[in-house]
């Protein structure tokens, strides 16, 4: 990425920059719907927020089920990033 040193950016970190260069890029695609990075980034930060109210902490081990649900990863990394 132009204009970061990515050795030492960390993914929540190359993922709040382009959230903020770029808010309304297509960021995810699934068939008929996509999301841009402004709408990915309301959904990481609410699922952010019910992360750390049910307790889950830095350290903590947590599994993720999921059936294609590409957003929902971004979270757990936002926690403690």
């Amino acid at each position: 990425m132009e204009g970061t040193d990515q050795n030492k950016s960390t993914v929540i970190e190359m993922f709040a920059d382009v959230c903020r260069r770029v808010p309304d890029a297509e960021a995810v695609r699934e068939k008929n719907r996509s999301w841009t990075y402004r709408e990915l980034n309301v959904i990481v930060l609410n699922l952010t927020k019910q992360l750390l109210q049910k307790g889950i902490s830095a350290g903590d081990v947590i599994a993720i089920h999921s059936r294609k649900q590409y957003l929902r990863a971004q979270p757990c990394w936002q926690c403690f990033g």
